[in-house]
């Protein structure tokens, strides 16, 4: 883009495009934007406040207030990578390229040049699903007893639990269980939401191999050996 005694704001477009339809469906929460620019000054020109490029929905600023900018700040007669950053709205199916010449009160004489454009849907990291399940276990001293702790995190499912123990196998045992509304519940001098549901209960046969949790529970078991 060439500039001749250039005095006032200006944002050409010179490309729309759809965006297609597969990554709408993912649904992408941003596009990274990426080029290199450069702004060969005349000799005895001004230099520009913010010149560059900016990114928006195509249906344009005036009906969306939706856009990005790239802005050029060092002006060396080099190329330099830009890298930004666009979100764009919930119903945005079509973006707009356009050039931006922050310009006001000065006399801008030069040229504006911008290659390789790339703009990329980009999700950001996710955390990993917690585990459901978690456990713990202890042998005693003179290893007749295996205490495990299980907790299930799933909000509404139970979940069973195959106890295959290697070089442990009991043949009677007992558990503690308590079971809360939520993850966050806790108990304190006004207000009980963790309460203890099974006391010393002692195990049946089957519960020695497969034991089933509650959702939201934290037990403990107490397996015996002779």
């Amino acid at each position: 883009m060439k500039l001749n005694g250039r005095s006032k704001l200006l944002y050409p477009s010179f490309a729309k495009f759809d965006i297609p339809a597969d990554i709408l469906k993912y649904d992408a929460s941003e596009y990274r934007v990426t080029c290199e620019m450069k702004f060969e000054r005349a000799p005895g020109s001004d230099f520009p406040d913010h010149i560059g490029m900016g990114v928006e929905d195509a249906r344009g600023w005036s009906k969306t207030h939706s856009a990005m900018a790239l802005s050029l700040t060092n002006f060396s007669d080099q190329w330099h990578t830009v890298v930004g950053a666009y979100r764009p709205l919930a119903d945005t199916t079509r973006l707009g390229l356009l050039a931006r010449l922050n310009i006001e009160n000065k006399n801008i004489t030069g040229k504006l040049i911008i290659r390789n454009i790339k703009v990329f849907p980009y999700t950001g990291g996710h955390f990993p699903a917690y585990q459901a399940l978690t456990s713990t276990a202890a042998q005693s001293d003179d290893g007749k007893k295996l205490y495990v702790m299980l907790m299930n995190k799933h909000q509404t499912d139970s979940i069973a639990v195959n106890l295959n123990i290697n070089g442990f196998t009991a043949n009677s045992g007992q558990y503690w269980q308590v079971t809360g509304p939520s993850l966050a519940a806790a108990n304190s001098p006004t207000l009980t939401q963790v309460s203890q549901t099974t006391d010393g209960e002692s195990l049946t046969k089957d519960q020695l191999t497969r034991f089933t949790c509650k959702p939201l529970s934290m037990t403990m078991l107490e397996l015996h050996r002779r």
